[in-house]
């Protein structure tokens, strides 16, 4: 009999521990989105690109860029470090809220935008808006923090026109090279502040394709 009670006693305390759930240790990510710059329009249209003496350059800066192309390591939700002779590290509780592809085309497409004083424009995923003038690719080989203190991007651009004569045609290219500081007081968060100097780099590479592209709407425009 006392057997029997206490086999009964032993199933009773292991069914009661089995039922007992462990606490988790999951940590929820953070996620983070890639923004456009706040500069100055008028700046930017009277300084850097003399846009505003060109009335017609709004509807002829219409521009449509292509699906961003991404290395392999880059092509993950997962904030990406790369600082010690190519080692990378993935960040798992760091992400990005949207692909990274086109987060990096939303950003360029609004800076451009602005830049180019022209509201015509389309970015990739979306389809091509009618009227579009210029065809914009974009390739980055690099688009990371690489130290303490500062991120690098490193990519390449090609503009193609299209016209009733030559049909789509390559008119110009380039390379950039953009390092940004990261500003350690802007948040206590060091991933934001990455996140704000990549944002900022996303910035500068916008505009110096801005201005390639100026001399060839100059040129368009005073022909009309």
């Amino acid at each position: 009999m006392k057997a029997s009670i206490l086999i009964l006693i032993s199933f009773y305390s292991f069914f009661i521990s089995s039922c007992i759930v462990p606490e988790s240790t999951h940590i929820a990510p953070n996620f983070y989105l890639l923004s456009h710059s706040n500069f100055d329009e008028n700046y930017t249209a009277s300084k850097i690109l003399n846009f505003k003496d060109l009335n017609k350059s709004i509807s002829s800066n219409a521009f449509y860029i292509k699906q961003v192309e991404l290395p392999f390591y880059l092509d993950d939700s997962r904030i990406v470090h790369r600082t010690d002779n190519g080692k990378i590290r993935f960040f798992e509780n760091e992400r990005w809220g949207e692909p990274l592809e086109e987060g990096v085309g939303r950003v360029l497409g609004a800076n451009l935008a602005r830049a180019l004083n022209s509201h015509f424009y389309s970015v990739f995923p979306h389809r091509k808006r009618n009227g579009v003038h210029y065809d914009i690719s974009i390739s980055f080989d690099r688009f990371e923090r690489v130290s303490d203190r500062e991120i690098l991007l490193k990519g390449s651009w090609e503009l193609y026109s299209k016209d009733f004569r030559e049909g789509v045609h390559p008119l110009l290219n380039g390379q950039e090279i953009v390092s940004v500081e990261i500003n350690e007081r802007e948040a206590k968060n060091s991933i934001i502040n990455e996140v704000h100097a990549l944002s900022e780099s996303l910035n500068v590479f916008a505009e110096r394709i801005a201005s390639s592209m100026s001399s060839v709407s100059k040129y368009s425009n005073s022909d009309l």
